[in-house]
């Protein structure tokens, strides 16, 4: 089991393997209608689940919007989608915080994505720039303290 877990590491890692992967991979499909039907149903629930459990707990539910990395040099690929969770989250009357401002911000600001290369996750100056976008954002709803 280690030496599979190993070696897909050394791939990810890999920067031919994953520009391979990216030439070869599958081209990209839309979803069928009734599959999006039941995923927007799930989000839902899922988003009525997290309210009640909030309730629950005193707590106030926040929804934040973390955006695939391809999203800040323009790309819509995902933009529907975040653009329809957002709306779910808003009809339930829960906040919605989007990172994508702060992220786009930072790449005008210095030319380089935030990304890890060949990898697509954010890097350490990606998940900073979102968590004092966050943290800032937070601080706007003017949550209830603790103390």
């Amino acid at each position: 089991e280690r030496w599979k877990w190993q070696a897909r590491q050394l791939c990810r890692r890999s920067a031919l393997v994953m520009l391979a992967y990216d030439l070869a991979g599958p081209a990209e499909r839309p979803y069928a209608p009734e599959y999006l039907a039941k995923v927007w149903l799930r989000w839902e629930r899922q988003l009525e689940r997290l309210r009640t459990l909030c309730a629950a707990l005193d707590a106030r539910p926040i929804l934040v919007l973390i955006p695939e990395a391809h999203r800040i040099e323009g790309s819509d690929e995902t933009r529907a989608f975040e653009e329809r969770i957002a709306e779910l989250a808003r009809a339930q009357g829960l906040p919605v915080i989007e990172l994508l401002p702060a992220l786009v911000a930072e790449f005008a600001r210095t030319g380089r994505l935030p990304i890890l290369p060949y990898d697509g996750h954010y890097d350490a100056a990606g998940n900073e720039v979102m968590a004092e976008h966050l943290a800032e954002r937070m601080l706007a709803l003017d949550l209830p303290s603790t103390e």
